[in-house]
């Protein structure tokens, strides 16, 4: 999942600053329309083609394939598109990334194990994050508490909570999926005075992440990792690292 989820994805997570004024309920809409098409083109194209570069020429294949062999992290912008045309999202902008890496020498089960342990992740991510916990677990769906850390110019300090839910395809396939529920700026972090500037649901940024895990179908212990980030900010400032934060997030996943 991503160090979008968010990590879980995960995350989600970490690229970006927030504007100074809320996201507006008709962007908000947008958004998640943007995310529900998102999520049923993926789910129609995943039958035939699990990892997206299985579904590309076979020259351009073998040679992403020596790129990520390589320890290389193939990232691209994506747009999802409905009707043939661009989705409409009044006074906001959807970043949407897709990452993906090789991770070597790991198994299916380790790799699921190290992305669900969340009352861990902040020994795993930090200094980016700072506390993460584990608030319910109900077989396959965990809700989980992230404090962010974003430096760019000045620092951001979120509180930010996401549903995730996994799934088990076969014994060499997993998927997950992530949202966030809440995302709080913490002001004076560290100081008596620090407080949440939007102490329940901030909507100044909104995060939705996937991905998809595949272990070579005889065993050998390499997975793949292919993630998705669809992130909403304010039509203002934005700034995205999806390939640092990526990088980051699969060299931790290469020591399991």
């Amino acid at each position: 999942m991503l160090r979008y989820l968010l990590l879980a994805a995960l995350v989600f997570e970490l690229s970006g600053t927030v504007s100074a004024a809320e996201l507006k309920p008709a962007t908000v809409a947008a958004f998640d329309h943007y995310v529900q098409l998102s999520e049923q083109r993926m789910t129609t194209e995943m039958p035939g083609t699990f990892l997206l570069i299985d579904s590309l020429p076979v020259e351009q294949r073998d040679a992403a394939y020596i790129r990520l062999r390589a320890g290389e992290v193939i990232t691209a912008r994506l747009d999802t598109l409905e009707n043939g045309k661009p989705i409409p999202v009044p006074s906001g902008l959807i970043h949407h990334w897709r990452g993906l890496s090789f991770v070597k020498g790991t198994t299916l089960n380790k790799t699921l194990a190290f992305l669900q342990d969340y009352d861990h992740q902040d020994k795993y991510y930090a200094p980016d994050v700072q506390r993460s916990k584990l608030l319910l677990h109900n077989g396959d769906d965990f809700k989980i508490f992230l404090r962010l850390r974003k430096h760019k110019v000045v620092t951001v300090i979120l509180n930010t909570e996401y549903d995730v839910r996994y799934m088990t395809l076969d014994p060499s396939r997993s998927t997950s999926r992530a949202l966030s529920t809440r995302i709080a700026e913490v002001e004076n972090t560290g100081k008596p005075g620090s407080h949440l500037s939007y102490p329940r649901h901030s909507s100044r940024i909104r995060m939705a992440g996937s991905s998809v895990y595949h272990q070579h179908p005889t065993g050998i212990p390499d997975i793949h990792v292919n993630s998705y980030e669809r992130r909403l900010t304010k039509a203002m400032k934005s700034f995205c690292e999806v390939q640092d934060s990526q990088q980051e997030k699969y060299r931790v996943l290469s020591d399991l």
